[in-house]
């Protein structure tokens, strides 16, 4: 069933003249996610569910990460073409946006952010409103990756390496745990026993840390041989905050084991994750 989504606020508030305020119930995108071939467009469907008209512009960039997760956006002006670029969305309408592809042939996946911007413009033009107001601008990313057909991607570990780490003091499945980022991140955290892990992505086609499984197995000091449990996605995600794996590329990262034991040696093997 297709849902209207709200993505991440990524915006900040400015001080306007006077308009009816935006917010993340007014302006919502769909989809979130978006995979094409080479030379294929793509639709955005941009919904203002608001009483006012919304001023919204539309950009791509090219993700680009480090090992540690780091990403960059490149400007990827030379491989598609927005229309429109921007656009005034009335009330209670839908604007479909474009992005199509003039790169007709790839050998291996590319991978992007297309952000749909609010713009802080007035347009109520109300002649006796008068002062300043604050305003909160909203963004949205959507992410988009373009593969060529028949591209695959391969997870293969470099190397695996016993070590301590941090976590929330928290569990993931404690249902009194808020949900939002800003209050997880000043949770109290633990030491925990941890594996280091480098990963390469040796296929043409991007990969999701959290669409893996991870078998560990180690040895503990005294020798006894142990397999550490296989972490959700949801723990996945939490351990390594930016999930994504170019093709050709790695990535370095810490899995958390909040009852694991300490080990001196580990293995590490990974499969697909049922359902991807």
């Amino acid at each position: 069933m297709k849902r209207w989504l709200c993505a991440m606020l990524l915006g900040a508030a400015l001080i306007l003249p006077p308009s009816q305020p935006a917010n993340a119930q007014s302006l919502a995108v769909e989809p979130l996610f978006i995979e094409t071939q080479p030379g294929q467009s793509a639709a955005i469907r941009v919904r203002n569910s608001s009483s006012v008209r919304q001023t919204v512009e539309v950009s791509i960039a090219e993700r680009v990460a480090d090992e540690a997760g780091e990403v960059a956006r490149v400007p990827a002006d030379d491989d598609f073409i927005l229309f429109p670029p921007q656009s005034v969305i009335e009330p209670n309408s839908v604007q479909v946006f474009r992005a199509q592809s003039i790169n007709p042939t790839l050998d291996r996946s590319k991978s992007y952010y297309i952000t749909v911007r609010q713009l802080p413009v007035d347009l109520t033009m109300d002649p006796v409103a008068g002062g300043a107001q604050l305003q909160v601008v909203f963004a949205f990313d959507v992410a988009m990756h373009t593969v060529p057909r028949g591209a695959a991607s391969n997870a293969v570990i470099s190397s695996a390496t016993p070590t301590t780490t941090t976590m929330s003091a928290v569990a993931i499945d404690d249902p009194a745990r808020s949900p939002d980022p800003a209050v997880r991140a000043k949770e109290p955290r633990i030491d925990v026993p941890g594996v280091e892990i480098v990963l390469r992505n040796d296929g043409n086609k991007y990969l999701y840390l959290h669409h893996l499984e991870y078998l560990i197995s180690g040895q503990t000091a005294q020798g006894e041989k142990i397999d550490l449990p296989i972490l959700s996605e949801d723990e996945v995600l939490e351990a390594v905050t930016m999930p994504l794996v170019l093709p050709g590329a790695a990535r370095k990262f810490i899995l958390p084991f909040r009852n694991g034991p300490i080990l001196t040696s580990a293995t590490v093997r990974v499969r697909t994750r049922a359902g991807y």
